[in-house]
């Protein structure tokens, strides 16, 4: 998209709907204002691809029958030709690398908006993965993914460690046993040198 709108000289804007809730902005604030120190880690886990759609599925092999008003040869686009079944729709498109980008792709921008501009991030210089069990067509289970941002405008580098399919970060020392790590399953840590916050994975 950003190659075609260059080329075109077109505005484009994708929006990310959580980028100015009040929410949001207070995390950023907060994280600013030095009230934890100097961020160095940052951890953040999502259930998407488990609680909303499957990853880890098999090639279909049959043909279902197409659905009513789908229009199968115009939705597949410019992706490969393939027989329409049931695991690609709808809604569990996501999970397959001819038509989604997996849990990163599709929930990644949500999640990293508000972290890239409290810190002030820019590319990383190092990632590492690892996953589950791959497949030929389909995204894995689970993942985590290891981002290293290098050091900027004096700040120290940054680790940010996402993780999804269930996979999640180690419970921050000093948590109350009886206190909620996640909303709604998911979360994000930030981690500085004088303390930790703790949020939702959209900063709620």
């Amino acid at each position: 998209m950003a190659k075609v709108a260059s080329e075109t000289r077109r505005a484009t804007q994708v929006s990310i709907f959580n980028s100015q809730t009040p929410e949001s902005l207070r995390i950023i604030q907060m994280v600013q204002s030095g009230e934890i120190g100097h961020v160095h880690r940052v951890d953040i886990w999502t259930t998407r691809a488990s609680a909303f759609w499957k990853q880890g599925l098999n090639t279909p092999t049959v043909a279902d029958q197409i659905p009513a008003g789908l229009n199968w040869d115009l939705w597949l686009g410019p992706a490969p030709s393939r027989p329409y079944n049931h695991a690609y729709l709808p809604f569990v498109w996501r999970a397959w690398f001819d038509y989604g980008c997996g849990a990163i792709g599709d929930m990644g921008q949500y999640g990293l908006d508000t972290i890239v501009r409290a810190l002030d991030l820019g590319p990383a210089d190092q990632v590492e993965a690892s996953s589950t069990e791959l497949f030929p067509d389909c995204y894995p289970v689970a993942s985590r993914l290891n981002y290293r941002f290098p050091e900027r405008s004096g700040k120290s580098s940054i680790a940010l460690h996402w993780y999804d399919g269930g996979i999640k970060p180690e419970r921050p020392e000093g948590l109350a046993i009886d206190a909620q790590m996640s909303v709604d399953g998911e979360g994000v840590i930030y981690s500085g040198e004088h303390g930790k916050l703790l949020c939702g994975f959209m900063s709620q």
